[in-house]
């Protein structure tokens, strides 16, 4: 039997598992994969801590557990403790895209996790990289979502803003000195803040935090 893929050899033999293996595996690693994000997000949701702040970085980069650790130890120092509770509390998170051929359901829902997270409470700094950053700011209304920067940036030279149709969404953290002496890749790396449309004060405690975070690491 001839498909596209040439020959199919017997069915269960070694032969048709090598066979299998090389042209049909992501058609059932990518759904299984998947399956497991959604149900590691759904278990997250239900059950994690609740944070005064969550940070979130989404692109193609994949950052050391070490690196993801020092970012959450710098911004840590700077979270307010927004809920009254005592206790400043902070997660950082990255959302990465495989960039594999056959990938595609994956990064899709990589990229739903993150339309998500847009609307989290306590979920206003985001960090991207040029092109998801191009991609999010690419949609319709997309300043109705992102803070501009003349709202929240002090002092940033006018080549480090990333600015759309006269508005400015994000801050290239290229020469941010507390993410280089720290080791933490940053030349490829935006900061965006999101709107807050809530009237409640803790929301608003941590978007304005949010916005405070985002301008220390853009010196």
């Amino acid at each position: 039997m001839a498909e596209k893929y040439g020959e199919i050899p017997p069915r269960f033999t070694g032969a048709w598992w090598e066979y299998f293996w090389t042209y049909y595996k992501w058609y059932v690693l990518i759904p299984f994969f998947v399956i497991i994000f959604a149900a590691v997000t759904i278990t997250q949701c239900a059950t994690r801590k609740k944070y005064d702040q969550t940070v979130t970085y989404a692109g193609h980069m994949v950052y050391s557990e070490d690196e993801m650790q020092k970012l959450h130890d710098i911004l840590l120092s700077e979270v307010e403790d927004t809920d009254g509770n005592g206790e400043p509390a902070l997660f950082v998170q990255q959302l990465t895209f495989s960039d594999m051929a056959g990938s595609e359901e994956f990064d899709y829902a990589v990229q739903t996790k993150l339309d998500i997270e847009l609307g989290n409470d306590g979920s206003y700094l985001f960090f991207y990289d040029a092109s998801e950053l191009e991609i999010m700011t690419n949609r319709e209304a997309a300043d109705e979502i992102y803070l501009s920067v003349s709202e929240w940036g002090e002092n940033i030279p006018a080549d480090r803003i990333y600015e759309k149709n006269g508005y400015q969404y994000a801050v290239n953290l290229k020469d941010s000195k507390i993410l280089k002496d720290n080791g933490i890749y940053c030349d490829d790396l935006y900061a965006v803040i999101r709107k807050n449309y809530s009237k409640d004060e803790k929301s608003a405690n941590a978007a304005a935090n949010a916005a405070k975070l985002a301008s220390i690491l853009a010196q």
